[in-house]
C-alpha cells in the first residue's frame, strides 16, 4: 500500500497537475480531487496527505487565499481537517496553497489551527508579479518531516503578485522560538539575503518563505516546478561545468526531496 494523497483543485487552481506528478513521483498515489467532493468531509479521510497547490482561486477576491479557505472552514471539511491534523497526518501548500493554508491558521503562533490568521501574505514590495527561477532557500528548522536532512535548496521558482510575509512583532518572535520559520530567501551559498532584492523578490520580514510544523509546511516558492535539474534555471551552464568535471546532472532536480520526505514519513509511521 502506498501512502495517498489529494491535489485540492478547482476555483483558479493552476499548478494541480506539477503538484501529482512530485507526489506521484514521490511514491505517492497522488490524485487530484476538486474542492466541492471533499467539502462533506468524508472524502478526505482517505488521504494521508492533503496538499494545496498554486494558482489564483477565486481569483484573490478579497485577499489571496481568502474565499477558497472560507469554503472549508464553513464546511464540515473543516472538522475533517482538524480529525486529519489529530491523526498526525501531514499538510503542504505552496503559493496560493501556501495563503490559503495561512487563512486556516494551519501553523499557529499563540492560536489554534483553523483559528483566526495570525500571518500574511501581501503585496510584493516590488508592486509587480515575480516570476523568478533562481530563487535560493536555506533551511533554517528541520523540525518539519518535510524538510528532514536538507540544508540549502537551489534554483527554486517563485511566481506570486502577493508573496510579502507579514506579521506582528509579538507572533514573530513566537515563530522563531517554536522553531515554526522553516526556509530563508539566500544566496546561492545559502548566505541569508538579509531583505536584498532580488534574492528575497518580495521583501518578506525576515527573508521568510515557509512556515513548518512538524505535519504541515506552508511554502511560497514552487518546488513542484524543480523536480528535474532540466526545470531548474541555468542548468544548462550547471551541465557544462559539471561535464568539465567528468559528472552529469544529477537525476532529481533540488524540489523532489522534500516530497521524498513527506511521502517516506508516511509510509514508515502511518501505514
Amino acid at each position: 500500500m502506498n501512502p495517498r494523497a489529494a491535489v485540492v483543485v478547482g476555483h483558479g487552481i493552476l499548478c494541480d497537475r506539477e503538484l501529482e506528478e512530485a507526489l506521484r513521483r514521490a511514491g505517492a498515489d497522488a490524485e487530484r480531487v476538486h474542492l466541492n467532493d471533499l467539502l462533506d468531509g468524508e472524502r478526505a479521510g482517505r488521504y494521508h496527505i492533503l496538499a494545496l497547490p498554486g494558482g489564483f482561486a477565486f481569483g484573490d477576491d478579497t485577499f489571496a487565499g481568502n474565499i477558497f479557505a472560507k469554503k472549508v472552514l464553513f464546511n464540515p471539511l473543516r472538522e475533517a481537517f482538524r480529525r486529519h491534523l489529530d491523526e498526525g497526518r501531514l499538510v503542504f501548500g505552496v503559493c496560493n496553497g501556501n495563503q490559503v493554508g495561512t487563512m486556516m491558521n494551519l501553523i499557529p503562533a499563540f492560536g489554534e489551527p483553523l483559528g483566526p490568521p495570525e500571518v500574511a501574505y501581501t503585496c510584493n514590495s516590488s508592486a509587480r508579479f515575480e516570476d523568478r527561477g533562481n530563487i535560493h532557500l536555506k533551511v533554517v528548522s528541520q523540525r518539519s518531516h518535510w524538510l528532514k536532512g536538507l540544508d540549502v535548496l537551489h534554483n527554486i521558482p517563485v511566481a506570486h503578485g502577493e508573496g510579502r510575509f507579514y506579521t506582528s512583532p509579538r507572533v514573530l518572535r513566537r515563530l522563531r522560538s517554536e522553531g515554526l520559520v522553516a526556509l530563508r530567501y539566500a544566496t546561492e551559498k545559502g548566505v541569508p539575503a538579509r531583505g536584498r532584492y532580488p534574492q528575497n523578490p518580495n521583501d518578506s520580514l525576515e527573508d521568510i518563505a515557509a512556515l513548518a510544523s512538524e505535519q504541515v509546511l506552508l511554502m511560497m516558492p514552487h518546488p513542484e516546478r524543480a523536480i528535474e535539474p532540466v526545470n531548474q534555471d541555468g542548468w544548462t551552464r550547471r551541465r557544462s561545468l559539471l561535464r568539465r568535471r567528468g559528472k552529469g546532472l544529477p537525476p532529481e532536480g533540488d524540489g523532489m526531496a522534500i516530497f521524498r520526505n513527506g511521502v517516506e514519513h508516511v509510509r514508515k509511521n502511518l501505514l
